[in-house]
């Protein structure tokens, strides 16, 4: 008996079962996106992983314009946490 393997274009058959939430067993699961990690960090174009810098919220009127000036804008993280933050965000980056 031979048997054929199906290609992407072709229509389901008809005993085909659509996913549900009972079929555990049956397809692979996707990976979902970390969400507080897409509300901290964004991906550059070169793959760096880029942040804001910490203590911006409030009490700037403490701090002297020099240290103000230079929190401003993004950063970019270390490489290697550039590369857990990339596959927490599974592509999904503003």
């Amino acid at each position: 008996m031979m048997t054929f393997h199906r290609v992407a274009t072709d229509p389901p058959p008809a005993d085909f079962a659509y996913r549900s939430t009972t079929d555990h067993g049956l397809y692979m699961p996707k990976q979902k996106t970390h969400k507080a990690t897409k509300k901290r960090f964004r991906l550059s174009a070169n793959g760096k992983a880029m942040h804001r810098h910490a203590g911006t919220s409030h009490l700037a009127a403490g701090m002297s314009k020099k240290r103000r000036r230079n929190l401003r804008g993004t950063t970019a993280t270390v490489p290697l946490e550039a590369k857990r933050i990339a596959r927490s965000l599974c592509g999904n980056s503003y």
